[in-house]
C-alpha cells in the first residue's frame, strides 16, 4: 500500500511536467502538428530452449526454438503472418454510443465467449519439444470459463489455419457478438518475446489481438478482450532472492525475538523475483507515439493528475489508471494532419503482488520517495553493469546519478537514491517519473539512450533489498515508437424520450468531458495476461501442468462475487512469483514472475453463475 501523501505529490504532475520537460529544441514540435519522436529501433534477440525433457527434472519451459539453420519455407510463412500494418485506417463515418454506456465505470458482462487453444505437438521443422502436461492446464481453464457462464470451446493442436478459422467463425456471427459481453482467448503453447507458436508456424501476438480490435471487430467495441498466454517470452531464466519466513514472538511485546515460520502455501522460504512489485505506467501503447502540448503539457500526465486529485478513499491505484486509460484513449483527439482518427492509448504493466491503495486516515502516515529524471550526461555517470542488454546504443547502462530526488515526506534531499539505506528501509513506495523522448524499449537522456529494463533493474530484488515487497512505480511520458495509434470515432447519443426504454430515436448528446464524439483506440479494452515476464522462460510440469495456469484456475474458483479481476491477477502474481520454486539445474535462485498489461477502460467484474 502507499500513503495519501504519495498521491498528493503525484497530483503535482502537470505543473512539474511543464517546468521540467520543455527544452529549447521543442520549439520545432508545434502542438498536434508533429510526432515527438525521431528515433525508432528494433532489437534482435536470440532465443534458446532446453531440447530434451530429462527424467530427473519435470519442470520444463515453453520456449522458442534455436534460431539457426531453420527451414526457409517456414520462415517465409512466419513473415507473412507476422507482418501487420503499423497504422490501421479507421472506419468511414462515426458509429454511435449511448451517453449512459459511456458513463459506465464497470463492464457489463452477461454473456461471454472463451476459446482455449492447447498446443502439445508441433511440426518437426519447428524444432520444438512436445508440451507434456498441458492437457491438465487446458481442462482446468476450460472448466473455469464454463463455470463463469462463458460459451467455451477447446482447440487441441491447432495450426494457424485452425486458429484463424475459429476466430473468423466468431467474428462472422455478428448477432452473437453483439450480445457477447466479453471475449477470452487462452493460448497454451511455446513462444518467444512477441510471438506464439501454432503447430505449424509462429504468429505475432499483436497480429492475433488485432483481429478483434476496434477497427476490425466493431461488435466488440467497449467490451473487454482478455488474452491469456501460457508460453515462454524469451530464453532467459527469471532470477531473484530467497527470503526465510519468520514470525514475531507473540510473548514479547516489542517483538524483538523471531523464529522460522512454516507457511502452508509458501513453505519456510519464499522467492522474490527481480520483477516482483513493479508497476510500469506508459502514456501510450507499444510501438506508438505519445503527444504533448508545448504549453499545457501532455494529455496523459494532465489526466493522471486530475484523477489523483479526484480519487476516493475506496479507490485503488488500478482503478485510477483505468480511468486514465479511458480519459486519454477516448477523450483525447490529436489534431494530426492527413492521418484519420489518430488516437493515443495509455496502458500499464503490473508485476504487483498486493493491492496498491491509500492508507486508512486513522493510520499514521508512512514515508515514500518521489523521483524525476533530470537532464544529465551519460559520460559523467558511474557505470552499472546489467545482463541481457542489447548492445550498440550509447548510454545503455543505468547509473545512479541519472535519478535525482525531487521531494519526499520529510523534505530531505538524500542525493543518492540507493545510498541512503536507512531512508529506503522506512520508505513504503518508490515512484520514478521519466518525462522524455523514447522508443519501444528505451528512453533518452540528453546525450544517449537508456534501456527501460535497465532503469527498473537498478531497484529490483537483487540490487535493492531495502525495497523488497514494496511497490516500485515507474511512470513514463515518452513515445514508444514512430507509428500513430488508429481507431474509430463514435457519436455520443441519448434517447430522445427517456421514458421509453426501447426508444430508437436518438439525438447527438454533448458530453462535457468528451464532446460530441469519442475515439476508440484499436488497443482499447484489451487485457493481456502473461505467465512470465518479457525475456524469460515459463515453466510447466510434465504431469501436473503449469504453475501459472494452476494458480489462475484456483483464484478464478475462489473469486468472490463482485471482486475486481485485477485483484485476482495480482494474487496470481504473488502465488506464482513467490511460491513457485522451479526444480531447475541452473545455479542460483530461479523464478517465474507473471504479469498483466491493461488497456482496459472500465473495472472488470465477472458475473458468476449461481
Amino acid at each position: 500500500m502507499a500513503s495519501p501523501q504519495l498521491f498528493k505529490f503525484l497530483s503535482r504532475f502537470s505543473d512539474l511536467y511543464v517546468r521540467l520537460s520543455i527544452h529549447k529544441e521543442e520549439e520545432i514540435y508545434r502542438y498536434n502538428t508533429r510526432l515527438v519522436n525521431n528515433y525508432y529501433c528494433h532489437s534482435h534477440i536470440i532465443f534458446s530452449i532446453i531440447k530434451e525433457e530429462m527424467d530427473s527434472r519435470k519442470d520444463v519451459t515453453d520456449a522458442s526454438p534455436i534460431i539457426g539453420d531453420c527451414d526457409h519455407q517456414t520462415l517465409e510463412k512466419q513473415k507473412l503472418i507476422m507482418t501487420n500494418g503499423t497504422h490501421s485506417v479507421s472506419n468511414s463515418g462515426p458509429g454511435t454510443i449511448s451517453k449512459s454506456h459511456l458513463d459506465q465505470e464497470r463492464y457489463s458482462i452477461s454473456a461471454g465467449i472463451a476459446v482455449v487453444i492447447n498446443n502439445i505437438e508441433f511440426k518437426t521443422e519447428l524444432n520444438l519439444p512436445d508440451r507434456k502436461g498441458s492437457d491438465v492446464d487446458a481442462s482446468s481453464l476450460f472448466q473455469r470459463f464454463q463455470e463463469l457462464g462463458f460459451d467455451s470451446d477447446l482447440l487441441n493442436d491447432a495450426s494457424n489455419e485452425d486458429m484463424m478459422e475459429k476466430f473468423n467463425e466468431i467474428k462472422d456471427d455478428k448477432e452473437n457478438l453483439k450480445k457477447t459481453g466479453c471475449l477470452i482467448v487462452a493460448l497454451l503453447t511455446h513462444g518467444n518475446e512477441d510471438s506464439v507458436y501454432m503447430t505449424d508456424m509462429s504468429v505475432k501476438i499483436k497480429t492475433v489481438m488485432d483481429l478483434f480490435n476496434a477497427t476490425n471487430c466493431p461488435e466488440l467495441n467497449l467490451k473487454p478482450k482478455i488474452f491469456i498466454f501460457q508460453a515462454c517470452r524469451g530464453g532467459g531464466l527469471g532470477r531473484g532472492v530467497n527470503m526465510k519466513l519468520i514470525r514475531d514472538d507473540p510473548n514479547k511485546a516489542d517483538a524483538a525475538g523471531e523464529y522460522s515460520e512454516y507457511d502452508e502455501k509458501f513453505g519456510e522460504t519464499i522467492r522474490i523475483p527481480n520483477e516482483a512489485d513493479f508497476l510500469a505506467v506508459y502514456s501510450t501503447s507499444s510501438g506508438y507515439g505519445s503527444f504533448r502540448n508545448t504549453e499545457k503539457g501532455s494529455p496523459f500526465v494532465r489526466q493522471l493528475s486530475e484523477e489523483l486529485l479526484k480519487m476516493k478513499k475506496e479507490d485503488d491505484f488500478y482503478r485510477i489508471l483505468t480511468r486514465v486509460n479511458k480519459r486519454v484513449g477516448m477523450g483525447y483527439k490529436p489534431n494530426f494532419p492527413n492521418s484519420g482518427d489518430v488516437t493515443q492509448m495509455p496502458c500499464f504493466i503490473s508485476h504487483l503482488t498486493k493491492e496498491l491503495d491509500q492508507f486508512d486516515e486513522a493510520q499514521e502516515p508512512r514515508q515514500f520517495i518521489l523521483y524525476f529524471v533530470r537532464s544529465q550526461t551519460a559520460e559523467d555517470m558511474e557505470k552499472f553493469d546489467v545482463l541481457d542488454a542489447v548492445a550498440g546504443n550509447k548510454g545503455e547502462t543505468l547509473t545512479k546519478t541519472q535519478i535525482t530526488p525531487i521531494a519526499n515526506e520529510t523534505e530531505s534531499n538524500s542525493g543518492q537514491v540507493k545510498g541512503d539505506k536507512k531512508s529506503l528501509k522506512t520508505t513504503d513506495c518508490l515512484i520514478v517519473v521519466l518525462l522524455t523522448h523514447g522508443t519501444e524499449d528505451s528512453v533518452y537522456m540528453t546525450d544517449g539512450v537508456v534501456k527501460i529494463k535497465n532503469v527498473m533493474e537498478y531497484f529490483n530484488a537483487t540490487n535493492c533489498p531495502e525495497l523488497h515487497l514494496k511497490p516500485k512505480v515507474f511512470i513514463l511520458q515518452a513515445c514508444r515508437g514512430s507509428d500513430l495509434g488508429g481507431g474509430v470515432e463514435m457519436k455520443v447519443i441519448k434517447n430522445r424520450d427517456p421514458n421509453q426504454a426501447d426508444a430508437m430515436a436518438s439525438y447527438v448528446e454533448y458530453d462535457e468531458e468528451f464532446g460530441e464524439t469519442i475515439r476508440i483506440p484499436n488497443e482499447a479494452d484489451f487485457l493481456a495476461v502473461y505467465s512470465t515476464s518479457t525475456g524469460y522462460g515459463s515453466f510447466r510440469n510434465t504431469e501436473t501442468g503449469s504453475p501459472f495456469v494452476r494458480h489462475l484456475s484456483d483464484e478464478l474458483m475462489k473469486m468472490t462475487k463482485g471482486e475486481d479481476f485485477y485483484k485476482v491477477l495480482t494474487r496470481v502474481n504473488k502465488n506464482v512469483g513467490m511460491r513457485y520454486k522451479p526444480n531447475h539445474s541452473s545455479k542460483g535462485v530461479v523464478t517465474q514472475m507473471p504479469c498483466f498489461i491493461s488497456h482496459l477502460t472500465k473495472d472488470l467484474v465477472f458475473k458468476q453463475k449461481v
